[in-house]
């Protein structure tokens, strides 16, 4: 069997059963495109203590789908790379509500290095300060904070800001709308963070070189060409959003699998069911193409 269409590790997965290559496909890795990449290698330079020139801090802003999960997961990956239970970055997800016990027992418990229910927040956030010590945290990534209420969001970034300086690390902190209401409420914070903005794709040939990539990690037994036809259904179907194409992508994979064609064609993407609702739905109720 001809498998010189896939990566190498991919095509040892291409020749098992169809539960393992779904499986696969669901844990596949991380595919880079130019703003992610440009996004990660901020990221780094503060995870490997290296010289950041400009502001210290980060702020990703991306619309839903703009596969900003997949990003952060790719970072939270690199930052726990090494020995030991060192976690040079790390990613703090659900502050639903603000609370300083809340958020620095979150901290506490994703570092995996201070833990028990804290009793103050004076406690708590000593809990949280010995936690990015003990874990070697040099970068900590906050998602979503503009899901609290304005007032919570002032709170947060604020609170965020002197732990920060207290524990001597970085911050990066998520946001799906490009509003300067995140940072508004710490003008020095302001001015020492950088925003990073991910956006939907143009139809450009650097990004089928993108999907082209993310075939290779796909685990079928026959080649999909990326044809003209093929990106103006996947664009149709996702708006060029990241994570919207990624996805579509793998539930079309997965559909070739089961259904034993084995690769993707544009009808193959107008069969598969998407992993998530209505791009049209999402945008509209937002009513900001957010």
């Amino acid at each position: 069997m001809n498998l010189s269409h896939l990566d190498r590790d991919v095509a040892n997965i291409a020749l098992e059963g169809r539960g393992t290559r779904l499986a696969f496909l669901r844990d596949s890795s991380f595919v880079p495109w130019p703003d992610a990449m440009a996004y990660i290698a901020e990221c780094e330079k503060r995870i490997n203590d290296e010289a950041v020139f400009g502001p210290p801090h980060l702020l990703l802003s991306a619309p839903p789908l703009c596969g900003v999960g997949s990003v952060l997961r790719e970072i939270d990956r690199r930052g726990a790379l090494g020995s030991g239970r060192k976690r040079r970055a790390a990613v703090v997800d659900g502050l639903l509500t603000f609370s300083e016990a809340r958020v620095t027992h979150v901290i506490s418990i994703v570092l995996e290095a201070a833990g028990g229910r804290p009793r103050s927040s004076i406690e708590s956030e000593q809990q949280a300060l010995r936690a990015i010590r003990d874990a070697g945290t040099r970068l900590l990534l906050v998602r979503k904070i503009d899901q609290l209420p304005d007032k919570q969001i002032k709170q947060l970034v604020r609170y965020l800001h002197a732990l920060s300086i207290r524990g001597g690390f970085h911050l990066g902190l998520t946001s799906s709308t490009p509003d300067v209401r995140v940072l508004a409420g710490d003008a020095d914070l302001a001015a020492r963070t950088r925003v990073f903005e991910f956006k939907a794709w143009p139809q450009a040939l650097w990004v089928v070189e993108v999907v082209e990539a993310a075939l290779r990690r796909y685990p079928l037994r026959q080649p999909s060409p990326v044809t003209p036809e093929l990106m103006t259904v996947l664009f149709g179907r996702t708006r060029g959003l990241p994570g919207g194409v990624f996805g579509m992508l793998k539930a079309a994979a997965a559909h070739a699998i089961e259904s034993g064609a084995e690769h993707i064609t544009a009808d193959t993407l107008r069969a598969a069911e998407p992993p998530f609702s209505s791009i049209a739905t999402r945008s509209q109720a937002k009513g900001t193409g957010s």
